[in-house]
């Protein structure tokens, strides 16, 4: 190991955060060669510890030694027991120059023709030893100057010695070795060790037991290589290398040249047979060409024909389905080198594609049993204003916005126009406040040029490996506002919700249909145990729900219906007693403060000939405002009535002995 990498394990077990048998294997997993950095980010990469600014001070701390020189011990050396002295047996620990006594002769004396049986020979003096020359020690160097060591700065992913995988000797088959319980990353690297000093072939890392290793996918390479319907999926053996060799960091946002390309819908019969550079100015043209038609998604996939969306509807763009090889070609055209590798060795990949015209799109790219497909969203160029998205209640929604802590969720179905919304929203906050606003998302889809507030932007992927370290960072980093691109697991709704608590104002989204549901699934997640204080966190932080739905309009187009939702008293009394259910009647009361229900918003849509009959029914809830529509009843529905009727699907109560 380089003896930078000594110094710091050495450190490290001075501070109790390793012992010299974990030092051991973390030297094979991280190669001998491996400098000191690659070292400290496995401590964090195999959760040894998660204190970043602890392994930071380690690192400084190591940096500021002498390198020239080891420290007093080597944690990567195990230490050896001490040998027993061997003693001879008395006779033989006589030293060469003491003579030893002749036995005492015995009564009876052997005859002098027979020879005796040990002869003793005069001991030979030791050979005179010279006196080695005295050497003059010259001062040793001193060591260079090195710039500080940080964590911070390595934002590319570590490049690590691995072992190549030797190709499986042929032996009888065995039953696969169960693995021990409470195995992880040190059995692992235990394992590791014991096949090197055995010499038995690696293992990657991550492959099971007795499952194939990645030197048997050659055949799915090469069936790949063909296009073959039945193995044009197959991940090339390098990837599935690759991709069992632990995390791996995304790579960076690649900006594609559009120099040479015009907005232009290609005739996808004519592009097979063309070179790269060719197809890559028509995947170029198509995507622009979309842009500028209105489509929201354009959808290329092996052995389908295809189609783009324009306002959620699906409109083909050819009579014949692509090739798997065109396919992969067209979206191969669009990325870069590291791109392209991270793709085939995961099989999936969320990035952001950026033009340099100012062009964006949010693009997925996955594999299926034909080969591969690729989804291109566009992004808006210019961020709207909520007036301009067609919220009703804008001055509400910019009343949320001005407070200093507190939580916010947008909510809505899939293609709901959610990102879009939270674009306005950052969009406001910068024209309005000064703060400094950090936005977490996976990928970035809009960019923002900082204005009043000073704006940071982080993908999940490229920048940071998860929404929960993001966040765990960013509360670090002096934000007065946070937001999160998407809420999807435990640790980032709990994270999300003591920030809220703690002097910050979070902003989020969660895909759910309204007010109740989004609170259901905010405090569902969270263990039984923990749920009410989770309720009384909420109850306390919540600022308000904006949730929205887009309908069909008739002139062809989509129109915005939204729901939302204010903290007051009595909405914090049903969070906390866990009466979600309630929460229709408590915000038609609170129409007079801003609130407003979905059945409200889709009536008025109705009401001013924005949406047909069949859409209304198919998406309000309410029986009442149902009859209306259909004709049935009298006229508008009265507040009183829409009242008795809003949560007709609430539980029913439940009835006593006495009742």
């Amino acid at each position: 190991m380089r003896p930078e990498v000594i110094w710091f394990a050495y450190l490290a077990v001075q501070r109790g955060v390793l012992d010299e048998e974990t030092c051991r294997r973390l030297s094979v997993a991280a190669g001998d060669n491996a400098d000191v950095v690659t070292f400290a980010e496995l401590l964090l990469e195999y959760t040894i510890t998660d204190d970043f600014d602890l392994v930071q001070q380690i690192l400084d701390e190591a940096a500021a030694q002498d390198w020239s020189t080891l420290p007093p011990s080597d944690p990567f050396k195990p230490v050896e027991p001490a040998k027993p002295r061997i003693s001879l047996p008395s006779r033989a620990r006589k030293g060469a120059d003491e003579q030893v006594p002749p036995p005492e002769p015995e009564p009876e004396t052997p005859p002098a023709s027979e020879p005796p049986l040990f002869r003793e020979e005069e001991p030979t003096p030791p050979a005179p030893v010279e006196p080695a020359p005295k050497s003059v020690k010259a001062p040793p160097p001193e060591p260079p100057k090195r710039k500080p060591i940080s964590l911070r700065s390595s934002n590319a992913p570590s490049k690590r010695a691995k072992p190549e995988p030797a190709p499986p000797a042929a032996q009888e088959p065995t039953a696969p070795e169960k693995p021990a319980a409470g195995g992880g990353f040190l059995d692992e690297i235990a394992g590791l060790v014991q096949q090197i000093e055995t010499g038995a072939p690696q293992k990657s890392r991550g492959a099971p037991a007795g499952q194939p290793g990645p030197a048997n996918n050659a055949t799915g390479d090469a069936g790949a290589a063909q296009g073959n319907a039945g193995t044009a999926g197959a991940p090339p053996a390098a990837a599935v290398a690759t991709a069992n060799a632990g995390p791996v960091i995304r790579p960076p946002e690649h900006v594609v040249p559009t120099a040479s390309a015009k907005p232009a819908l290609p005739r996808f019969e004519q592009l097979d047979q063309l070179p790269s550079e060719q197809l890559a100015r028509h995947m170029v043209g198509l995507l622009m060409a979309a842009t500028r038609d209105g489509a929201s998604d354009v959808h290329l996939s092996a052995a389908s024909r295809p189609f783009v969306r324009e306002q959620g509807k699906i409109r083909y763009l050819g009579p014949n389905p692509l090739s798997p090889r065109l396919v992969r070609h067209l979206v191969r055209s669009v990325l870069s080198t590291e791109q392209w590798q991270h793709f085939e060795a995961e099989n999936d990949f969320d990035f952001g594609l950026a033009f340099d015209n100012g062009m964006r799109f949010r693009t997925n790219l996955m594999r299926h049993k034909d080969g591969v497909q690729g989804v291109f969203r566009t992004v808006r160029a210019e961020v709207p204003t909520l007036e301009e998205l067609g919220f009703s209640d804008a001055e509400r929604i910019r009343k949320l916005l001005s407070y200093h802590n507190g939580l916010i969720l947008v909510t809505g179905p899939l293609g709901s126009g959610k990102t879009t919304t939270l674009a306005a929203m950052i969009g406001e906050l910068n024209e309005k406040r000064q703060d400094h606003v950090i936005v977490l998302e996976e990928p970035i889809e809009n960019v923002f040029a900082s204005k009043q507030c000073q704006i940071t932007q982080r993908s999940v992927g490229p920048h940071t490996r998860s929404f929960k370290k993001a966040l765990k960072g960013a509360l670090r980093q002096d934000p007065d506002v946070i937001v999160i691109g998407e809420m999807r697991d435990l640790e980032t709704i709990e994270m999300a919700i003591s920030a809220s608590e703690t002097g910050h104002l979070v902003i989020g989204t969660m895909h759910t249909s309204d007010s109740a549901t989004t609170l259901n699934r905010l405090l569902d997640v969270f263990p039984p145990a923990q749920q009410p204080q989770i309720r009384a966190m909420v109850a306390e932080s919540l600022r308000g729900i904006v949730c929205q739905r887009l309908l069909p309009a008739q002139d062809g187009g989509v129109a915005l219906a939204s729901e939302l939702l204010l903290r007051n008293m009595a909405v914090s009394v049903l969070i906390r007693e866990g009466k979600t259910q309630n929460l229709g009647n408590v915000m038609e009361t609170g129409k007079r403060d801003g609130m407003r229900l979905m059945d409200s918003s889709i009536l008025d849509l109705w009401r001013n000939g924005r949406i047909s009959d069949e859409v209304a029914s198919a998406n309000l809830r309410n029986r009442m405002l149902m009859r209306e529509i259909s004709g049935e009843g009298t006229g508008g529905a009265t507040e009183d009535e829409f009242a008795s009727f809003n949560n007709f699907n609430a539980a029913p109560k439940k009835r006593g002995l006495f009742r």
